[in-house]
């Protein structure tokens, strides 16, 4: 029972320090975003979050109030 309990800690302090590394080693330090707003692909295919969306969505005037006139 010990010997299965310290092996498991042993791997999960193994993958904490691996995880930990790649952090340390990257250029600026952290993950890449995983925001759809921050992707370059998507944003030339014109896709946004859902966020964004509905936000331009609520700007433009719809039509019940163009046609009150």
């Amino acid at each position: 029972m010990l010997v299965t309990l310290l092996v498991t800690l042993i791997i999960v302090l193994a993958c904490f320090i691996l995880l930990a590394a790649g952090i340390i080693l990257r250029r600026n330090g952290t993950f890449p975003s995983g925001h759809v707003g921050d992707s370059p692909d998507l944003r030339k295919k014109g896709i946004k979050c859902a966020a964004a969306q509905d936000h331009e969505q609520r700007l433009k005037k719809n039509l019940n109030e163009i046609t009150q006139v």
